[in-house]
């Protein structure tokens, strides 16, 4: 095939159309899943500053997410019975992994855990 007979642009608008919707598709995909992902789950960083051992479990309530983090491809330590442990997200992305976790009882908070430096595996 002669470039000159069909112009360079004919010739690269089906690689740049096969090129460009898959990407746009993968992007949609991962903007997608990151919004599922940290919506409802993300700790801003003032509330985890907030978040002392020792004070009541009402307050620390107040300032938590509503929802965990779905995504907890890092291990928490164990943690003792009767504690409720619950992970959040800094906002991560793309995948949005849990990165703190809190521990209550159902007078105060017992375990503060930044797990950002935790190796994954």
């Amino acid at each position: 095939m002669v470039v000159g007979e069909f112009g360079a642009a004919q010739l690269l608008e089906p690689v740049l159309r096969q090129a460009i919707v898959p990407s746009i598709v993968a992007l949609g995909a991962v903007v997608t899943f990151y919004t599922w992902a940290s919506s409802g789950a993300t700790i801003e960083p003032d509330a985890q500053a907030q978040l002392k051992v020792g004070m009541s479990a009402s307050s620390a309530s107040d300032l938590l997410p509503d929802h965990q983090a779905p995504i907890r491809l890092i291990h928490a330590p164990a943690h003792s019975d009767g504690w409720q442990c619950r992970v959040f997200t800094d906002g991560n992305f793309p995948l949005a992994v849990a990165t703190f976790e809190v521990c209550l009882t159902d007078e105060a908070v017992v375990r503060v855990t930044d797990l950002a430096g935790t190796p994954l595996w």
